[in-house]
């Protein structure tokens, strides 16, 4: 797992595992307020980045 921030990705602490069927999920929990950017990586690749919105 992965998130933006300043213009890099870097990884954030979340895992999880894609399935036989190339889907996924993951819950994240950050203190960051806005839009935060995600994505998952695996075997080199990445997925689309999802953003989230988190309010307080």
């Amino acid at each position: 797992m992965q998130r933006l921030q300043n213009g890099k990705w870097v990884n954030f602490p979340a895992t999880t595992k894609v399935t036989s069927r190339a889907t996924y999920s993951v819950w994240v929990q950050s203190g960051r307020v806005g839009v935060n950017k995600f994505r998952v990586v695996a075997a080199n690749t990445a997925s689309a980045p999802v953003a989230v919105t988190i309010t307080k």
